[in-house]
Formats: C-alpha cells, structure tokens, sequence
C-alpha cells in the first residue's frame, strides 16, 4: 500500500461543555459554562482522572467572540469545581444583543465541537428591568406563596368544618359559663322557720314515724294528735314541691340570661304545730 499523502488535523478531544449551551442570556448577565473531562467510552471522569488530564485550571483557555464584530471578545474566568468538572464564566456586555461564538482549549486542543456559533445568544431583558434568572426565581417564590397560602386556606376550611360541627357544643358551654356567673350573684333564702330542706325532709321522716306509732296503738306524745300530724305532713310536702318548683324556674331563667334574685320569704305561723 503506498500511502501518497496523509494529514492529521486533529484527535478527538476527552473535553467538551455539558451544560450552559444554546441558551439566551439578558445582555449585562454572567454566562455559565461547565467543562467536562471523558474517557474513550465517553463517560464523565471524576476528580482525580480529570485532573491527571487536564493538571491545572491554568491549561484551559476560552473566549466568547460577538459574531458580526471580531473585535468584540470575552475573557472569561475559570474555576476548578473540584468534582472534576471546570466552571468557565463570561460577563456579557450592557445592551449588545446577538449571537455569540464560544471556543475552548484545554492543553491547547479544542474541546469537542469547538469553535462554535450560536453557542450563547445575549438579548433585552424583560420589561420592568427582570433579568431571565431573576424572573425564574421570582416564578418560583410566587409558586411556593400559592401553595403555602392553599395550604393554609384548607386547613382553615377545615377548623371551620369542625367548628361548625361543634357549635352546639360550644353553644352550651357558654351557656354554662354564663349560668355560673349569674348563681354568683345569687342568693337562695331558705324558710328559716321551717329550715332547710334537708330539715324538712327530715321532720317529716320523724311526724310519718309518730303515725306509725299510733297505727300500731304505741304510747305517743299526747300535744299531738293524728290530723294535725297529718296536716303537717301535707303542708311539709307543699312546701317542699314549692321550693323544688322554684329551683327548676331559677335554672330556667338562669339560661335565659336573667338573675334570680332572693326568694320571698313566707308567713308559715299556720305551719305553728298546735296543741291538742
């Protein structure tokens, strides 16, 4: 085989950009690229394999050329990431808007694909002055606002729904609060002739039980005689149903926000047991 003429113009570089390509940028905005460093089966290195290639930031070189103004380059700033990827960093100019042409270097190869047109565009920024990343940021805390404020919209709709359900509860416990402070200011006055109702319940137990004697033909106290025990009984019971009667309409005007005031105390000289 005779080879007549034969010109190597490149290898394929173990570099290339894996990210900040093909994307608009507002003018006066930082531009982003990441450099990464590929084995044969062109699988990303880590750390130490790419920088057993690459030895230092200091071997990469890169510039960013306006296309339609050679003049027009930009230097960037490189920094090791040290996961063994580079970070190559551009400052676009205030109110030029185009295409630009990117072109890196690494130990003075290309990298893969390089030089390349139309790697970056710069642009106007939005109205009101909001870069692109400043409006996706700002989408961003406006879509966490909305979910917070469902969030908090539907756990209020839920303290509503249980609210509601418990309203009849809640309804008597105010009742019941205010009951308690009206039988603060309530006075019960017994009869103090008669006594208590405990008194009373008691000297009735006692005239049933003389009764009960004169039934069975025992000796008794002879100041009384049966119809007068029995009266007394009678007039005993009436009283006692009164007072309870006035209880239950004290408790029923209490829950109708009324104050109860003193019993009005009753003449019971005709409750006077007499002698026979």
């Amino acid at each position: 085989v005779n080879l007549l003429s034969f010109r190597l113009d490149q290898l394929k570089s173990a570099t290339g950009v894996i990210s900040g390509l093909s994307r608009k940028y507002d003018f006066g905005q930082r531009v982003s690229f990441i450099l990464g460093v590929f084995d044969t089966c062109n699988t990303l290195l880590g750390e130490a394999d790419a920088l057993t290639f690459v030895q230092s930031a200091n071997n990469i070189t890169a510039s960013l050329t306006f296309q339609g103004d050679d003049d027009l380059v930009l230097n960037p700033t490189i920094q090791d990431r040290e996961d063994g990827t580079y970070g190559i960093f551009f400052d676009l100019p205030q109110n030029v808007v185009g295409s630009w042409t990117l072109e890196i270097r690494v130990n003075n190869i290309l990298t893969q694909d390089m030089p390349l047109a139309n790697a970056v565009s710069s642009v106007v920024p939005t109205d009101g002055g909001l870069s692109t990343q400043n409006l996706i940021i700002l989408c961003v805390i406006i879509a966490l606002l909305v979910m917070a404020m469902a969030y908090w919209i539907n756990r209020l709709n839920r303290y509503k729904k249980k609210l509601a359900e418990n309203k009849e509860n809640i309804d008597m416990g105010k009742v019941a609060h205010k009951i308690a402070d009206i039988d603060k200011d309530v006075t019960y006055n017994m009869n103090p002739m008669l006594g208590t109702l405990d008194e009373m319940k008691e000297k009735l137990a006692k005239n049933e039980k003389i009764l009960a004697q004169f039934g069975a033909g025992e000796t008794m106290d002879e100041n009384f005689t049966i119809d007068q025990l029995e009266d007394e009984n009678r007039k005993l019971r009436d009283e006692m149903r009164r007072l309870k009667k006035e209880e239950a309409e004290a408790e029923a005007m209490s829950g109708a926000g009324r104050k109860v005031g003193p019993r009005k105390k009753k003449n019971i000289r005709e409750f006077d047991q007499q002698q026979a």
